[in-house]
């Protein structure tokens, strides 16, 4: 279930273009599970997840006790699911993400992802804007766990990202997850028929893959519609 947090800032425009993109399999995934995979944040392959600034640290003032060791744990409590925000493709996450030619973009909004968990009560889900910082002078507010997982280094920042979080230490008061144990990650329920707006074709596949897409929407009774890629429209002169 999706929950309001005041340390999670929302996009000035709650239908602004977000975006994940992925190869087939994964794609397939969501579809037959009608689930969205939330890695836990030690598995996302930056190490400064969860991190703090140096200034951060100072701020936090830890009583002359070493936590440092509690608060890098934190990251296995942590999941995390992340999508890229831009009216637009972007050229360099179909790149980055994508293993081959093969792949798909799933094309949601800001609001849509919020109420695609409005159907599982067990897991409370919270969303907001990544804040870029310079971790060797920029500080952010300490005092809540969540907030060291809301900024990223300023090398990031072209990922313009927005994470939904699912913290399965404290907040989720109403199950049992502050016991439960995660190794990697969690499928978490999604109403994928609200989530996704439409579903983009990579700009590299084979004209075959369009067909392909469109035959495993069907296949599981979806209705999306099926874009090729606008990079993949030839130029004129």
């Amino acid at each position: 279930m999706y929950h309001d947090h005041p340390s999670f800032i929302s996009p000035e425009n709650e239908d602004i273009k977000i975006w994940r993109y992925m190869d087939i399999t994964k794609f397939l995934s969501i579809l037959d599970s009608e689930t969205l995979y939330f890695p836990r944040a030690d598995k996302l392959g930056d190490p400064f997840e969860g991190s703090y600034t140096k200034k951060s640290i100072v701020d936090r003032n830890d009583g002359g006790k070493n936590y440092s060791k509690w608060y890098e744990d934190l990251k296995t409590k942590m999941l995390i699911s992340c999508w890229h925000m831009n009216n637009y493709e972007s050229e360099a996450m179909w790149k980055l993400y994508l293993k081959s030619d093969e792949g798909i973009a799933i094309q949601s909004t800001y609001r849509r992802l919020k109420n695609s968990f409005n159907i599982d009560d067990n897991y409370h889900t919270q969303i907001g804007v990544v804040e870029y910082l310079d971790y060797e002078i920029d500080s952010f507010q300490v005092g809540n766990t969540f907030n060291p997982f809301l900024r990223k280094r300023k090398s990031f920042e072209h990922e313009r990202e927005l994470r939904a979080i699912i913290d399965l230490g404290t907040w989720n008061p109403g199950s049992n997850s502050a016991k439960e144990r995660v190794d990697f990650g969690k499928y978490i329920r999604a109403d994928i028929h609200e989530l996704i707006e439409s579903i983009y074709v990579a700009p590299y596949s084979p004209d075959w893959m369009n067909e392909l897409v469109e035959s495993l929407i069907k296949r599981f009774d979806f209705s999306f519609k099926v874009n090729q890629s606008s990079m993949k429209i030839k130029p004129t002169y």
